[in-house]
């Protein structure tokens, strides 16, 4: 095969296929390969000429001939056709047709029974299929498994809701595999029907997307030091991470990777890393920057905090803070009384709802559901059952009156801190109230919802736990902004001076 045509050989002869503008040049070489004896300049006019598709006779086969039995090999020789030029009733013998065969040079996928029963018949034939040849199969392409994936940055919509996985820095030890490769396969080799060996199309070779520090050892590759799984472009290297073990009380920090603090930051700290900064604990009036990256804290952002980043920035809450996240701001409880300036969304920890296990993105904590299990283990499942109604219905009207004190104290100065602690609260009881919920859902599919009385009779089986993120978009940074996810309609709510959506 040649840029902008294909030669074709068909029983009649061999054709040219144009599928585009045909360099003169390649097809005089083609021609050669195929041993076609045909003068282009005589063709050229039609050559040039030619449609797109069209197809152009080169050269044309003779007619087959060789009396009352003829073998006819087919293009890509993978058969062998029998005709019969006789009359009905006339009698062939086995013996010429087997011979016809030894002058074709067809030894290979011969059907013998084939070959009797159309000369038992005793009645004209016409490319009749007595051998067949043995088509190679093509190579199994590489395939490479990571065994970390691209952090994806923006929540995934899932129907009417956003699913994600909040961030985190993967760390790594020297030796830790990365990743792994299945190689390409060769394929099986043929063999058409006059013996000849047909090689197969050998699988596509796939190459790592890794890079810095890290090692490729045959089909696998290696973490080639300690460090933290960074993406640029999505080759995956090894960087820098530097762990602080404890509390970070004071001091600055200068990190040309990522930076791991697994306690708290206090103020007057001061965290500068060229990627991802993570933090387990609270950031409490320190300042994080990171230039390439995005910041993640566990434990919440409060007392006056500064964070930047052109990633995300991501916390369960925000307090009396300023953050820049270049990309998205994702929040699980609260922001209050804070600068924001946004580049993308804002994603706000809403709806945690129930749906069938197989549409489920992600699975129940295991922690989480081993402690409701262990904590519910002597308690007989109607009795739980009951408790958590209840329970949950004192939630419900708790979080009611949160909801209403909210509007009485926003915009009063004098309320701040009152309306600081109450949201911080409603976070608290909301949580409660959906690990209910959850509790409730799998007394519900442990029991099938029998003897649980009206709960577990209207609720489904089989479903599971699932949590959404909603959108919505800062169109321009905004200052004392107070916001918080209203669970009674099911929406996100700003409050504050400056808080103009």
């Amino acid at each position: 095969m040649s840029a902008n045509f294909r030669i074709i050989e068909t029983f009649d002869g061999y054709y040219l296929k144009v599928t585009g503008k045909v360099d003169l040049n390649l097809l005089s070489q083609e021609l050669k390969r195929h041993n076609l004896d045909v003068d282009i300049s005589k063709i050229m006019r039609e050559v040039v000429n030619a449609r797109a598709g069209q197809e152009i006779l080169l050269q044309a086969k003779p007619e087959e001939s060789g009396g009352k039995i003829i073998i006819t090999v087919a293009p890509g020789k993978m058969s062998a056709l029998l005709t019969l030029n006789i009359r009905p009733g006339e009698k062939v013998a086995l013996d010429e047709v087997f011979q016809k065969l030894k002058e074709k040079q067809v030894v290979h996928g011969v059907n013998l029974e084939r070959i009797k029963t159309l000369v038992n018949l005793k009645r004209p034939a016409f490319r009749e299929i007595i051998a067949t040849g043995n088509p190679p199969e093509p190579g199994l392409d590489a395939s490479i498994d990571y065994v970390y994936q691209p952090p994806e940055l923006d929540p995934v919509r899932v129907e009417d809701g956003f699913a994600y996985e909040p961030g985190h820095i993967i760390q790594v030890r020297e030796g830790d595999v990365v990743a792994r490769k299945t190689p390409a396969t060769l394929g099986v080799f043929g063999c058409n029907v006059l013996g000849e060996i047909v090689h197969p199309l050998p699988g596509r070779n796939l190459e790592f997307k890794v890079g810095h520090s890290v090692t490729v050892q045959g089909n696998t590759a290696l973490a080639g030091r300690d460090g933290a799984v960074k993406w640029e472009e999505s080759v995956l290297h090894i960087t820098d991470l530097n762990i602080i073990e404890d509390d970070l009380q004071t001091g600055a920090i200068a990190a040309g990777g990522m930076v791991l603090v697994l306690g708290n930051v206090g103020p007057g700290t001061h965290i500068q890393a060229r990627d991802d900064v993570e933090i387990r604990g609270t950031l409490e009036g320190g300042t994080v920057i990171s230039a390439n990256g995005s910041v993640f804290v566990k434990g919440g952002i409060t007392g006056g905090s500064q964070v930047k980043a052109p990633g995300n920035v991501e916390a369960p809450f925000i307090e009396e803070s300023t953050v820049a996240a270049g990309r998205n701001l994702v929040i699980d409880d609260y922001i209050f009384d804070s600068s924001l300036s946004v580049g993308r969304a804002v994603y706000f920890k809403t709806v945690k709802e129930y749906r069938p296990a197989n549409r489920q993105k992600k699975s129940t904590d295991p922690d989480r559901k081993q402690a409701l299990e262990e904590a519910t283990a002597d308690v007989p499942a109607p009795a739980r059952m009951k408790q958590i109604s209840r329970a949950m219905k004192a939630l419900e009207r708790e979080i009611k009156t949160f909801i209403s004190q909210f509007t009485n104290l926003s915009g009063r100065e004098e309320s701040r801190q009152e309306l600081r602690e109450q949201m911080a609260r409603y976070s608290k009881r909301v949580n409660s109230l959906h690990h209910l919920r959850q509790e409730r859902q799998n007394l519900i599919n442990k029991t099938g919802g029998r003897g649980l009385g009206l709960p577990g009779l209207l609720a489904n089986v089989g479903v599971e736990f699932h949590t959404r993120y909603e959108e919505f978009l800062l169109e321009r940074p905004v200052t004392n902004a107070t916001a918080f996810y209203n669970h009674l309609r099911n929406k996100v709510v700003f409050i504050g001076k400056e808080a103009d959506l």
